[in-house]
């Protein structure tokens, strides 16, 4: 327990901070084009479990699109539903830990959410344990004037999606 709390002071630590992160930002194509071409390349999708179930992910779509991506998405969410009805979603405890239960340390990982921070926080903590990316905008996208999430992400980039499958939710609340 001590060192999970140590952990999340180092989080809340990172999170805020605007510096210079040295993973790189790519775009959602450049993401599908690496996940297609190369065997040890991941988009984790750190959104939960029920913005994957709800809003999609990438994947094979009604029109057998996408097919590369079976097996190459893989949910673990960087904040979780701790229980309490109404209240936002906290951080996983647990995430770095998942991540590492759950791939090799030679796979490159891009970290996917809704819209790119959270992706690019849940990258910073992953940074020197593996090669890792954040993808651009992230499967949404930014929101336009109006305020409609159309900039950017997966879905405006028209690529393949679905809403098959369960998102993760194991992880440890803060409380």
């Amino acid at each position: 327990m001590k060192y999970k709390l140590l952990w999340l002071g180092v989080l809340f630590f990172l999170i805020p901070t605007n510096s210079a992160f040295s993973f790189e930002t790519i775009t959602p194509m450049d993401a599908y084009k690496l996940v297609a071409d190369y065997d040890n390349v991941y988009i984790l999708d750190v959104r939960t479990q029920a913005e994957w179930q709800w809003v999609g992910h990438p994947g094979v779509n009604g029109h057998d699109e996408g097919a590369v991506l079976e097996g190459k998405v893989v949910n673990i969410a960087f904040k979780i539903d701790c229980g309490v009805v109404g209240e936002k979603p906290e951080l996983n405890l647990d995430f770095a830990e998942d991540v590492i239960d759950t791939f090799d340390s030679d796979v490159i990982l891009i970290t996917m959410c809704r819209s790119g921070p959270r992706g690019a926080a849940a990258a910073k903590i992953l940074e020197g344990k593996y090669k890792v990316m954040n993808m651009e905008g992230g499967f949404e996208g930014g929101l336009d004037k109006r305020g409609y999430r159309k900039v950017g992400g997966w879905v405006n980039k028209n690529l393949p999606y679905n809403y098959q499958g369960w998102g993760y939710q194991k992880g440890t609340c803060p409380k």
